[in-house]
Order: structure tokens, then C-alpha cells, then sequence
């Protein structure tokens, strides 16, 4: 897995981003005999990841889909409490997909997660745009 890391003008944070899981199942053909080859793509992405990340900060802007949350799966199972997640309701969600988000990795996976209720200032912005390419 192919990881870039980017560092930000604030002090011992960086932000780590992986390519879409994806493409690495792409690049590497793990379509085909892939359930015998996730544990040992996770294993080696853990590995990974915590060597990419060392003694760094982690974060990770949490939208709930899958790419994401795998994501934060893994670098969570590398890097514990290193990890802090972001996560905006920016009300365009599934109905409760974001008490979802909340529950799942928060409470569940017990991670660092701030939850940011944007709903009002995409409603803002959003009204009267009738044309969704705009």
C-alpha cells in the first residue's frame, strides 16, 4: 500500500492519506483469491502504517463510507490513540447515518472522534441551487 504523508504548519501533527483501497486492490489483483489475501493486506498496512507514522498524530477526515472507514479501521489497529477523526454531518446523510458514525467509532471503536453538525450551513448554502453540478 502506497502511503503519502503530508505535514501541516502545526507542531508534531501530520496527516496521513492512503490511496482508495480500490485502486491498491487494483494495483495488487487481490479480486482474485482475495479472502485469503485481506488478512495479510491488513497485516502488512498496519505494519505500514505504524512505521510511516512513528510517534505522529493522525488525522482523518471520517465520511462513513467505506473507504474511510477502513481506513480509520487500520490506522486505528496501528496507531491507537494517535489517531484523532473528523467527522461533518453536513445533513446530506443516510437517515441516523450519522448517529451511526457516532456510535460505530466512537462507542464502538471507542476512537478519538469529533463530530461537527454542519447541517444548517450546508442548508444555507444549498438553498435555491437547483442545478447539482453547480
Amino acid at each position: 500500500m502506497r502511503t503519502i504523508l503530508y505535514r501541516y504548519p502545526l507542531p508534531s501533527v501530520e496527516i496521513f492519506i492512503s490511496l482508495p483501497l480500490r485502486d491498491t486492490f487494483k494495483r495488487r489483483r487481490f479480486f482474485t483469491g482475495l479472502s485469503s489475501s485481506c488478512p495479510r493486506f491488513a497485516e502488512n498496512a498496519v505494519k505500514e502504517i505504524r512505521a510511516a507514522v512513528g510517534r505522529n498524530k493522525v488525522i482523518l477526515g471520517l465520511s462513513g463510507g467505506v473507504d474511510s472507514s477502513v481506513a480509520a479501521a487500520l490506522i486505528h489497529r496501528a496507531v491507537g490513540d494517535q489517531l484523532h477523526c473528523i467527522f461533518v454531518d453536513n445533513g446530506l446523510l443516510r437517515k441516523n447515518e450519522g448517529n451511526r458514525v457516532r456510535e460505530l467509532f466512537g462507542r464502538t471503536f471507542n476512537m478519538k472522534l469529533t463530530c461537527v453538525a454542519a447541517e444548517a450551513r450546508f442548508m444555507e448554502k444549498l438553498a435555491g441551487v437547483t442545478d447539482p453540478e453547480r
